[in-house]
């Protein structure tokens, strides 16, 4: 997809949207703290929603941090710039709290050194708060633009990585089990009551939280709940095949809307670079209605750290590489790639 700065391509609005108690249901359950050597009356009432592990022992906290698909908070206390760094290391580690620790070289995903407990329980808060809403919103975009040779190379490898896993996805026959396996999964991290939809694509266009779960597990190349779910995305994919053809045929150029909410930082990513290319590693779900995609854009929000943001996507149905359903539901004209 190629990206270029327009008032109609690429338009921001001032918005907000209202997250539904399934939502925040998700964000709770895709967060974890942990303490580390620490006192456990650090968690005070604001942060019991969270599930939360205690830890003496380094080993067997990486082997728990390993096990997990969910991010995690980590509080530190009394550990030598070794362990610190280690754990520092492991991709479900959001951000490191030092309390009373001394390192001589902080990283971007440590807090700093705190040694007030109100001060850190503050930070805590408002960092999970953040990350919350972040969560429900995140979008799976690489970006390439040919005037930053290195970004451009290291994109490319990641970009060119991903297609591999993804194609490896769609082409290896799932385990047997992986239905039941699949559904266990999705019991575990979500409400029972969403397993009564009728469709893989019903599943996933009304805000399932298998729509969060998948979306998650692909910003954070997260491949071995990929292979959990592998069952679903392949009937999806499936799915949308099905309906790929017939569409196609209707005429020879289709545009498409889609509105969101953004992290105000990958916003930025695509405002400075017009002209580059961008790759999105998910499914993709775009309306013909200019109406429909500003409500889900939304029209006000007090969030800093969100931006709304409304795509104008022109396709040729006729030269696309990638499939892609026509929906209608209702009035939306709902187009899923």
């Amino acid at each position: 997809m190629y990206l270029h700065s327009s008032h109609r391509m690429f338009e921001l609005l001032s918005c907000g949207k209202t997250i539904s108690n399934s939502s925040l249901k998700y964000a709770v359950k895709s967060i974890g703290i942990l303490l580390l050597n620490t006192n456990t009356n650090i968690i005070g009432k604001s942060l019991r929603l969270y599930e939360c592990q205690t830890f003496t022992d380094i080993d067997e906290c990486i082997i728990y941090v390993k096990s997990q698909t969910k991010q995690l908070f980590l509080i530190i206390s009394n550990m030598s710039d070794k362990v610190i760094l280690q754990l520092q290391k492991l991709s479900q580690i959001k951000f490191i709290y030092l309390y009373d620790c001394k390192l001589e070289k902080n990283t971007k995903n440590i807090r700093g050194n705190i040694s007030d407990l109100n001060e850190l329980k503050k930070l805590l808060i408002e960092d999970i708060k953040q990350y919350s809403q972040e969560l429900l919103y995140i979008t799976s975009i690489t970006v390439f633009n040919a005037t930053k040779t290195k970004v451009k190379n290291k994109n490319q490898v990641h970009f060119i990585w991903f297609q591999f896993i993804i194609n490896m996805l769609l082409s290896l026959t799932p385990k047997d089990g992986a239905e039941e396996e699949m559904i266990l999964e999705y019991c575990f991290q979500s409400d029972k009551s969403e397993l009564s939809k009728d469709t893989d694509i019903e599943w996933y266009i009304n805000n399932s939280s298998i729509y969060h779960l998948m979306n998650q597990a692909f910003q954070t190349d997260n491949i071995e709940f990929l292979f959990k779910i592998q069952y679903f995305i392949i009937n999806l994919h499936n799915d949308i095949n099905k309906h790929y053809h017939p569409l196609s045929t209707y005429q020879n150029r289709l545009l498409l809307y889609r509105g969101q909410l953004m992290i105000a930082n990958d916003l930025q990513n695509l405002e400075e670079n017009i002209g580059g290319f961008i790759s999105i590693n998910s499914f993709l779900y775009t309306t013909r209605s200019l109406n429909t995609a500003r409500q889900y854009a939304g029209n006000g929000s007090d969030q800093s750290n969100l931006k709304s943001v409304l795509f104008e996507i022109e396709i040729d149905p006729n030269t696309t590489t990638k499939s892609f359903a026509n929906l209608n539901r209702k009035d939306s004209n709902e187009i899923l790639f």
